[in-house]
């Protein structure tokens, strides 16, 4: 890929903008699957281009880095990922499991990350959806929470709306930030227990509903921005 000054950056078309962001992901895409990456269909930037709500946004660049930094943060998990195959069920691990002390410390230093970076990627994920339908930032409600503010949306838009679907998405997330996010942030982590017993670590499934949740969403979510119901036009 060619390397570009900021000046040329700024200059870019959004055309040649979205391009260079697909490019980006492409090359990730070959970079983790190598021969196999032709059988792993990845999301592009371009295919918000023809939506109705790409078509009728009044700042379709930003709405398009948006897209491009959820898809983004997608792969730093997917990244996280492979490092923990590398770093923690290696062949020393299968030989000698939990006992060792260098598989607790590579698997709670990406576990953090894991934790942190799902968060970070929701975010992104209501971010975009509300500046998508909004045209407008997403702020917080009177006790300075975004999580509420995008949840109390959802539900004046009432239970029939195709956006109601995403309300599951949000319990995992508030599920998230009281068992994981908030201990290891704000309250002394949980991770630190297993290491010092040198025991299995638990709860590993449970760390993964919210990434789980976010990894191909806007496959899914595609469809949604051909809605009818756009308040902000050009």
């Amino acid at each position: 890929m060619k390397k570009l000054s900021l000046d040329e950056v700024k200059n870019m078309s959004l055309e040649d903008k979205i391009s260079r962001m697909d490019e980006i992901l492409r090359e990730i895409h070959f970079y983790r699957f190598h021969s196999s990456a032709e059988h792993f269909p990845y999301f592009k930037v371009k295919n918000l281009i023809n939506t109705s709500v790409f078509q009728g946004h009044i700042n379709q660049t930003k709405l398009a880095w948006m897209c491009f930094e959820f898809l983004l943060q997608g792969e730093y998990m997917m990244t996280y990922f492979g490092m923990m195959n590398r770093l923690v069920y290696d062949d020393n691990h299968h030989a000698h499991g939990w006992g060792l002390l260098r598989s607790h410390i590579n698997y709670n230093a990406l576990t953090q990350a894991v934790i942190t970076g799902s968060r970070i990627q929701f975010e992104q994920l209501m971010n975009f959806i509300y500046y998508s339908f909004e045209c407008k930032e997403l702020g917080v409600d009177n006790k300075g929470s975004k999580i509420s503010k995008f949840r109390n949306w959802l539900m004046m838009k009432g239970i029939m709306d195709d956006l109601f679907y995403l309300f599951p998405i949000i319990v995992a997330c508030r599920e998230h930030d009281d068992n994981f996010r908030s201990p290891e942030v704000h309250k002394g982590s949980k991770l630190k227990k297993d290491l010092f017993a040198l025991n299995e670590p638990t709860n590993t499934n449970d760390i993964m509903v919210l990434c789980n949740y976010l990894q191909g969403f806007m496959e899914s979510f595609l469809p949604l921005l051909d809605y009818t119901d756009i308040p902000h036009r050009i």
